[in-house]
C-alpha cells in the first residue's frame, strides 16, 4: 500500500513536472471549481520525508472550506485525469492517467493516504524535536519511545481528530443521509469512491470489523514502521547495549536535567561530576573542533 502512494504520487508530479500545459489546464480546471491547484512534489529519489509528507499534503488539501465533502486539489487532479485519458493522443499520457483515476476512486486507497499522513504528522514532531536547540540526548531517548508507543497505537485506533478519523466520520455521515437511498454512494471531494471499502466504515464499527484489508495494511505499516525505527536507533533503545560509550553518553547527559538533581546541596554539590567527566572525554574531538577549552567538573558545576 505505501508503494502503490508512493507511486501515485510520483506519476501524478510527472504528469504535472513535465508538462507546462498539463499544469495550465489544472489549475484553470482549479479555477473553474474554485479551487486554487498546487504543483506536487517529487517523492522518488530522495528518503526525506518533508518530500513525500509534503506531496501528500497536497494530494489531500481541502478546499476553502476545510470540508471533506467540497472540491480540492484532489478534485482536481481527478478531473483533469479523466480529461487526460479520454482525450490525450498520447497513449503513455492517456494510460497514465486511466491509472491515476482508477486508483484515485478506490475507497480503501484513500483512506490508506490519511493514515499516512498522520502516521508523516508523528514523525515530523519527533523530527522537530531533534531539530532544537536546547534538547539533550535523553531527552531525545524518550522521544524515540514515546513515538513508539504512539505508533503502535495507531495501528489499533486512528489518531483523535486525525485525518483518518474525519475522513471515516465523512463516511459515516453520508451513509447516514443516504440510508434511504437503494444504491448508496461515498465521495470525498466529489469525486466518487466506487471501489473498495469506503462503504464498509460505519458508524459504531472499528475499522478491523469494517475494513479488513485496510485494517491489515495500516498494522503492517504500523510494524515494519517499529521495526525500521528500532533497528535505525537500536544503540540508544536495546537493553544489551547499556554498556556502551553511547549508552553511557546517553545516561550522563541526565546531570543536564535538572529534574533529576538532588535536593540535598552537599550531594548536589558533587552530583554527576563522573557523568560530565565522561562527557567531556567522549566528546573531547568535537568540543576541539569547535575551539572549546574543557573546564573541569567543579568549575562547570561551580560557576
Amino acid at each position: 500500500m505505501i508503494g502503490q502512494v508512493y507511486d501515485l504520487l510520483n506519476l501524478v508530479w510527472k504528469t504535472y513536472h513535465f508538462s507546462p500545459k498539463s499544469m495550465r489546464e489544472l489549475r484553470e480546471l482549479g479555477t473553474d471549481i474554485g479551487v486554487n491547484a498546487n504543483a506536487q512534489s517529487g517523492v522518488k529519489g530522495t528518503r526525506w520525508l518533508p518530500h513525500v509528507s509534503r506531496s501528500l499534503e497536497t494530494f489531500l488539501k481541502q478546499g476553502k472550506d476545510h470540508a471533506l465533502q467540497s472540491p480540492g486539489q484532489f478534485t482536481a487532479v481527478y478531473l483533469h485525469m479523466d480529461h487526460l485519458a479520454g482525450a490525450s493522443a498520447n497513449a503513455e499520457i492517456a494510460g497514465r492517467a486511466k491509472k491515476i483515476k482508477l486508483t484515485i476512486e478506490d475507497g480503501t486507497f484513500v483512506a490508506f493516504c490519511h493514515f499516512l499522513a498522520d502516521l508523516f504528522s508523528y514523525i515530523s514532531q519527533f523530527s522537530l524535536l531533534l531539530q532544537r536547540n536546547d534538547i539533550i540526548l535523553p531527552q531525545a531517548v524518550s522521544g524515540i519511545e514515546n513515538l513508539l508507543v504512539t505508533i503502535e497505537a495507531l495501528a489499533a485506533q486512528p489518531k483523535p481528530g486525525g485525518k483518518l478519523s474525519t475522513f471515516c466520520a465523512a463516511m459515516q455521515e453520508q451513509r447516514h443521509q443516504n440510508q434511504d437511498n437503494e444504491r448508496q454512494e461515498f465521495k470525498f471531494q466529489e469525486v466518487n469512491l466506487s471501489k473498495g471499502e469506503a462503504a464498509k466504515l460505519v458508524e459504531g464499527e472499528s475499522i478491523s470489523q469494517a475494513a479488513p484489508g485496510l485494517q491489515r495494511a495500516i498494522e503492517r505499516t504500523c510494524e515494519s514502521t517499529v521495526k525500521h525505527l528500532r533497528n535505525r536507533l537500536s544503540s540508544l533503545l536495546e537493553k544489551n547495549t547499556k554498556d556502551t560509550p553511547t549508552t553511557t553518553a546517553v545516561q550522563s547527559f541526565n546531570a543536564f536535567n535538572h529534574h533529576a538533581w538532588p535536593d540535598d546541596k552537599r550531594t548536589l554539590w558533587d552530583h554527576s561530576v563522573k557523568d560530565v567527566e565522561f562527557l567531556l572525554e567522549h566528546f573531547s574531538t568535537v568540543l576541539r573542533r569547535c575551539i572549546c577549552t574543557t573546564p573541569t567538573p567543579f568549575r562547570l558545576f561551580s560557576s
